[in-house]
């Protein structure tokens, strides 16, 4: 399953701490991390068969990161999720999602799916699951999301740093078997990311990437400098 551990820290100099393990079919193309979008630009990976992606930032500091949730709807004509994503990173604040998501799932079906949008200053996490868009404010803290309804709860916060520490120290959730680092049969986790978001210069927000296991590839540094 896809895993979404993130901390939410508004008077941090990094608000917004991510990790997060794809899990995905292994022959599913998709692109690396780069800067996309034209004139409203952010930096993301890319899905290269369904198009849009999973998890991105943008030039204002907001950020986007999605966990599908199963069992899937079935319908051919669904709009890629990705796509959503690359809607919010469109955004300048992620206030503004509060107009941009209901309308969306409004005029487009869409399979279930857990979304976090969140800037320096607040963070929400929307569930779809084929009616009702419940949109949950969350206060600071450390939540998990995972492939299934997120509860709106957070997870007790065992770590005294800020979020560059707790980010060090809370790297090691996204190697455990054999749910969070998945080793299936076609299927499991396919790519690794960890984000530091600053809060008021995005050109000191670090992003770390890997392809494959975290279990076995080393992470590579795609944005920033330490």
């Amino acid at each position: 399953m896809c895993t979404l551990l993130f901390r939410f820290s508004p008077n941090d100099q990094y608000p917004l701490a991510i990790l997060s393990n794809r899990d995905e079919a292994y022959k599913r193309p998709s692109g690396g991390w780069a800067w996309r979008g034209g004139n409203r630009r952010y930096f993301a990976p890319v899905d290269l068969e369904a198009g849009g992606t999973w998890i991105g930032l943008n030039e204002s500091g907001v950020v986007a990161a999605l966990t599908n949730i199963f069992p899937r709807l079935r319908g051919s004509s669904f709009r890629s999720r990705g796509a959503l994503v690359i809607d919010l990173l469109h955004l300048d604040a992620a206030n503004l999602s509060w107009d941009v998501l209901p309308e969306a799932v409004s005029n487009h079906q869409y399979n279930k799916f857990n979304l976090l949008v969140a800037d320096r200053s607040v963070a929400y996490l929307f569930t779809w699951r084929g009616r009702n868009l419940v949109q949950r404010d969350l206060t600071p803290g450390v939540y998990e999301v995972a492939n299934r309804p997120f509860r709106g709860r957070s997870i007790p916060d065992d770590v005294a740093e800020g979020n560059e520490g707790w980010l060090a120290m809370k790297a090691s959730r996204l190697v455990e078997h054999p749910f969070v680092c998945k080793h299936g049969r076609g299927y499991g986790t396919c790519s690794s990311h960890k984000l530091l978001v600053h809060g008021t210069d995005r050109s000191k927000s670090l992003v770390w990437h890997l392809d494959g296991h975290p279990c076995e590839s080393r992470y590579k540094l795609v944005m920033g400098t330490e």
